[in-house]
């Protein structure tokens, strides 16, 4: 395969799947981001093989010269994002950013509100985006800076109540051990009247 044949976008379909798998997960879409002036030709074909034999993976969109990969996951298979970040990093460039769409149902414990994806039951802890510090910082990698926010607590305590499905769209918080925490950028409450609630990097 000849990557400077092929235009921006290279759409590659599992074979079969409209068969086996005829609903969409609803971990509707994964975005997965590198470097792209460090992954050139082989390096992109390398991720594409990679992560075709990731089992839960249904479709893949490539754009190699923004260095991002767009997928679909299989649904009723849990979701896991470790077999994504070890498909990439096998190969060898650094997933600079990892983002998701869920469609589920809300949860509410005594510390978090989780979003259950529909058909594979994926649980997601929802997280506020970072605030400014007193000195003007924006650290990203911090669960303390991550905290739901009160009044966005509210509003998926809300959700519970009316027995919504959500769907959340957002990157997710410290992938790179594991955990499936989820920042809300933005969260569609599927209810009469259909609201959004848009989260913001900025107090």
């Amino acid at each position: 395969m000849n990557l400077t044949k092929l235009k921006s976008f290279l759409l590659l379909t599992l074979s079969m799947q409209a068969c086996i798998f005829p609903v969409r997960g609803e971990v509707e879409r994964i975005t997965v981001k590198w470097e792209p002036l460090v992954c050139k030709e082989s390096c992109v074909q390398g991720i594409v093989r990679e992560l075709v034999s990731v089992a839960g993976v249904a479709e893949i969109v490539i754009n190699s010269d923004q260095g991002a990969a767009n997928i679909r996951w299989k649904p009723r298979l849990p979701f896991s994002f470790t077999f994504i970040s070890n498909a990439v990093g096998v190969i060898g460039p650094r997933i600079l950013d990892a983002r998701v769409q869920v469609r589920g149902t809300l949860l509410a414990t005594n510390s978090a509100i989780l979003l259950e994806s529909l058909g594979d039951n994926t649980r997601f802890v929802l997280m506020s985006p970072a605030k400014q510090t007193f000195s003007g910082n924006v650290p990203q990698n911090s669960f303390e800076t991550h905290i739901l926010a009160p009044e966005l607590r509210q509003q998926f305590m809300d959700g519970i109540r009316d027995s919504c499905v959500v769907t959340v769209k957002g990157p997710l918080l410290q992938w790179q051990q594991g955990g499936l925490y989820l920042i809300v950028e933005e969260a569609t409450f599927n209810r009469l009247g259909g609201n959004s609630i848009r989260g913001s990097s900025t107090p």
